[in-house]
């Protein structure tokens, strides 16, 4: 890979990460027309979430020391047992509900071989289909009547359901931002929460992501 390469696909990953076209399935049309595909390919675009997380994080700084400062008192309460969900504040609820999105994604683990085998093959059929999946999902979403849904409406199933299709956007080609975003949109929120809500979820399934391969990595040398 050149530095040429490298920069490009920084590039791609920094214009399409914060829309709803699908990043991975972008630098995956990159690295199979410049021949950049295979393990290295992975690693690299795992590795350019990384620097995804980093604008998330500046993007959304204040909402993040937020939902940081009420964590911890929250979590106090959970171990005393003395947290009641029905007395739980917006930014409480939040969190919880950013936590059962990850519940989904354990499934996922141990099929993660399959979905590592599709990114790294040598042709795009997968990402064409991909593609077109994100595009119908998009289509539908954008037809749904305008919800009004936000934090304090979200049920479990509705965080089971986004982190359901969190995890299925490890395909290449399938936007994690659009899936998820069109999902809350065809289940009634708002489209200004949903955005909010689709980045802040990703940030503990990234940042997880990039520690697997970190340490695979190291281990393979």
């Amino acid at each position: 890979m050149t530095v040429f390469e490298g920069i490009a696909q920084g590039v791609i990953q920094g214009v399409t990460e914060f829309l709803p076209i699908s990043s991975d399935g972008h630098l995956s049309l990159f690295q199979h027309f410049f021949n950049l595909s295979g393990e290295n390919a992975l690693f690299f675009t795992v590795m350019l979430h990384a620097g995804t997380l980093i604008a998330i994080f500046i993007s959304f700084r204040k909402r993040i020391f937020e939902l940081i400062r009420a964590f911890f008192p929250m979590a106090g309460r959970v171990l005393k047992g003395r947290f009641r969900y029905s007395e739980a504040g917006e930014s409480e609820r939040f969190i919880l509900m950013v936590l059962l999105t990850l519940v989904p994604l354990a499934g996922f683990y141990f099929v993660k071989d399959f979905f590592t085998a599709l990114a790294e093959d040598q042709d795009i059929i997968v990402e064409g289909f991909c593609f077109i999946f994100t595009g119908l999902l998009l289509f539908f979403a954008d037809r749904c009547v305008k919800g009004r849904r936000g934090c304090m409406d979200m049920r479990p199933a509705d965080a089971i359901w986004l982190g359901f299709f969190q995890g299925v956007a490890a395909l290449p080609g399938v936007s994690r931002s659009g899936s998820t975003i069109s999902v809350g949109l065809i289940r009634g929120f708002s489209k200004e929460f949903m955005v909010e809500f689709s980045f802040l979820m990703s940030l503990p399934a990234v940042l997880g992501v990039c520690l697997f391969e970190l340490l695979d990595a190291f281990k393979e040398g």
